[in-house]
């Protein structure tokens, strides 16, 4: 019998440490793209079989790329994540598919990523209206699947 218990609180305790660990997610860092005429050689790519925009990243300075392909109103980004959860962020160009014809279609923010590091990306599209800011990963419609590659 005490055998039993000593298992059951064992397991217990192992459920309550699995639950604290989850629960800190890495704080979501938040960056939007400046526009540049300019075609990146990216590592990483994603982009959606609707061709809402593409995202990329580029491994030389640790650039995230994001464009915006449809006049529709609804920003582009690029949500990422480190393979071990220690950070994560949503990328976005918000300045829309005049960017296209202005700048080459390409916005680009700069970020400072540990090497070596399994690198995952998203691409979503947002309508910012009333309380929906676009900051948020909870505001994207995601057109694409996870793609991974590393930080370099």
């Amino acid at each position: 019998m005490i055998g039993r218990l000593l298992v059951g609180l064992g397991a217990a305790g192992l459920t309550v440490l699995l639950s604290a660990s989850s629960a800190a997610a890495a704080a979501l860092e938040y960056n939007e793209t400046t526009p540049k005429r300019e075609s990146p050689t990216c590592q990483i790519l994603v982009n959606a079989a609707a061709s809402a925009g593409v995202g990329c990243f580029q491994t030389y300075g640790d650039v995230f790329w994001v464009g915006d392909s449809i006049a529709d109103g609804r920003s582009v980004a690029v949500y990422w994540k480190l393979g071990d959860d220690s950070r994560r962020g949503l990328v976005r160009n918000k300045d829309g598919s005049a960017q296209v014809v202005l700048n080459g279609g390409w916005g680009y923010a700069n970020k400072n990523l540990p090497e070596g590091k399994r690198l995952g990306l998203r691409l979503g599209t947002c309508d910012a209206h009333g309380s929906v800011t676009c900051h948020e990963v909870d505001d994207y419609t995601w057109v694409s699947g996870w793609v991974w590659g590393s930080t370099g």
